[in-house]
């Protein structure tokens, strides 16, 4: 059994002030079914619903856990959420889902959320080591920073844009010249976002790595 595993937990923020809740908690329930089977292989615990608007799941792959983070946004946009992932051990046997265990990775990720929540944060690490934790939330801190500003628009386009890394097929699906499309990834700061994030994974990664 392997020594360190990654918690990811999320929360709906405000979610006593969001319309229509009954079709929210549809799609909720959905987004974390396409979760669970989208990242099959990073997942050691699936991901499910535990207490009101909050699900949570158990990873092998701490570096995959951001791109869980972003699918759950894209899959629930506009509605927003707080993510708490924490990484360590886990001191009770491995459940097929992510429900009655504990331990420091459990731990370590409720910290998380709730630094997320009293900070204002979208995301929030601990447990990956220092300095590691300190530079991956700081580099966080700059992404979300640059992210708050973007359109609903620039966040489809985005979208379109991590599932394909292809400007052209991003025009084409819609029905826009490649030139706007390269004008509204500028104008969202994505390069600089593309550079934040590949640099998140890749501490996370090595964090992991150093410390265990």
């Amino acid at each position: 059994m392997q020594s360190n595993y990654c918690v990811v937990i999320g929360d709906i923020s405000k979610s006593r002030e969001l319309r229509d809740r009954a079709a929210i908690q549809e799609r909720f329930k959905a987004a974390i079914e396409e979760i669970n089977q989208r990242f099959t292989d990073s997942i050691v615990s699936k991901f499910l619903v535990t207490i009101g608007d909050e699900f949570q799941g158990v990873l092998n792959d701490a570096a995959k856990s951001y791109d869980i983070i972003v699918a759950m946004r894209e899959l629930l946009y506009p509605v927003e959420f707080v993510f708490g992932v924490g990484v360590g051990t886990i001191t009770t046997e491995i459940a097929p889902e992510a429900i009655g265990m504990d331990g420091p990775a459990f731990y370590n990720a409720r910290v998380a959320l709730e630094e997320g929540k009293e900070g204002g944060y979208e995301v929030r690490y601990r447990g990956v080591g220092e300095p590691f934790d300190y530079l991956i939330n700081a580099m966080l801190v700059l992404i979300e920073a640059l992210k708050r500003n973007w359109t609903e628009h620039q966040f489809k386009v985005i979208s379109i844009y991590r599932e394909t890394s292809n400007q052209a097929e991003v025009a084409r699906r819609l029905k826009v010249s490649r030139s706007a499309i390269s004008q509204i990834l500028a104008a969202a700061g994505w390069d600089a976002i593309a550079v934040g994030e590949d640099a998140v994974k890749k501490l996370l990664s090595t964090g992991v790595q150093t410390s265990f």
